[in-house]
């Protein structure tokens, strides 16, 4: 597994922002990183005089790490902001950034990041306001997020969102009460498998107690655009600035970015085209039939999920026959295995 840090740790491969209790230059630290070998520093949207920048470098005793805090500003943020009627101060990647840090078609990639809204924080009434998309880059569905984490005011309650556009129509999957948000920690988990057939999970916890304040999981949906070149994960303020007495002065946290590639479903697509078993139905939504001529040659069957993920089966397979009815919708892959080494994976379907 290939794992990207955001942040100060150590591992195969590390993005390390320099974090310091002063001022610094943090765009151009950042963008060295992001971007390799450029002479380019990372562009706030809304420029301000006598202002030094939308966002700072801290060491924050809560969690105990170095953050991101992203700022804006209701009446003196200018330039794109004037023009465009819009705050957006972000972190993303484009193509010049590492390879592997954009999201291409067959990946499965984990992103797991912190954020604090402030206790105070202004939800709209008119605009959304994203804290984290996922977007493609290129092709014809490349206006609308794939994903996106975004705050809305709602008639009772503030909420929070997660959005999902399957082509250019976006729909709100699931929505929770904002309150449980604002001033607290809480840590992000999103892991998606990129595809036209992919799968998506995503959990959202408090920091400090581990209660899970929002998740949800899907398999077989649609994880990719048309034509796309990557898709890249965003994480910032996104704010409408025609909102009127829902835009103030604003302060959102970041911190401990994280990405993990996962190499499992590498292991098995190089066994996929094996035809020594097969099994039927294909798609299935109840039971499937395994069969093969040498099968008692195997020592174990695992199924894992789209992820690669180990499902743990609540029937046993018997007479070569795998009961498929409690399993969730998506792609599932059942691996046969010889001595712990693999030796057939077949992809299942269950609808």
């Amino acid at each position: 597994m290939k794992k990207f840090n955001l942040c100060i740790l150590s591992c195969i491969f590390t993005l390390q922002f320099t974090y310091s209790q002063i001022s610094v230059n943090s765009s151009k630290i950042s963008t060295s990183i992001l971007i390799a070998d450029k002479d380019l520093s990372a562009k706030n949207e809304c420029s301000q005089e006598n202002f030094g920048g939308h966002f700072k470098e801290f060491f924050d005793e809560e969690i105990n790490s170095p953050i991101f805090q992203f700022e804006t500003h209701n009446t003196s943020d200018n330039y794109k902001c004037e023009n465009f009627k819009k705050y957006l101060h972000k972190i993303k990647f484009n193509v010049e950034s590492p390879e592997s840090l954009l999201g291409a078609a067959g990946e499965t990639v984990t992103y797991t990041w912190k954020f604090k809204l402030d206790k105070d924080f202004l939800s709209s009434t008119k605009k959304a306001m994203d804290v984290h998309q996922l977007k493609a880059v290129g092709g014809s569905e490349q206006e609308i997020p794939l994903f996106s984490l975004t705050t809305v005011k709602g008639r009772k309650s503030d909420q929070l969102e997660l959005r999902y556009t399957e082509m250019n129509e976006q729909i709100t999957l699931k929505a929770v009460d904002l309150a449980a948000f604002k001033g607290n920690w809480v840590e992000v988990s999103e892991t998606i498998t990129y595809g036209e057939i992919g799968a998506y999970d995503l959990v959202i916890k408090n920091v400090t107690d581990d209660t899970v304040l929002l998740d949800y999981s899907k398999g077989a949906i649609r994880t990719w655009k048309t034509d796309a070149e990557y898709i890249r994960p965003k994480w910032g303020l996104y704010r409408d600035l025609n909102d009127g007495n829902d835009v103030r002065n604003e302060i959102v946290r970041f911190a401990n970015f994280n990405i993990e590639e996962s190499n499992t479903l590498d292991l098995f697509k190089t066994s996929l085209n094996n035809d020594d078993i097969k099994i039927f139905p294909n798609p299935a939504s109840e039971k499937v039939t395994i069969q093969g001529s040498n099968l008692e040659n195997y020592d174990t069957v695992i199924l894992h999920d789209s992820f690669g993920r180990e499902i743990q089966l609540k029937k046993p397979i018997l007479n070569n026959s795998l009961d498929v009815t409690s399993l969730k919708n998506g792609i599932y892959f059942i691996v046969f295995k010889k001595d712990k080494e693999i030796k057939v994976v077949k992809k299942l379907l269950k609808f």
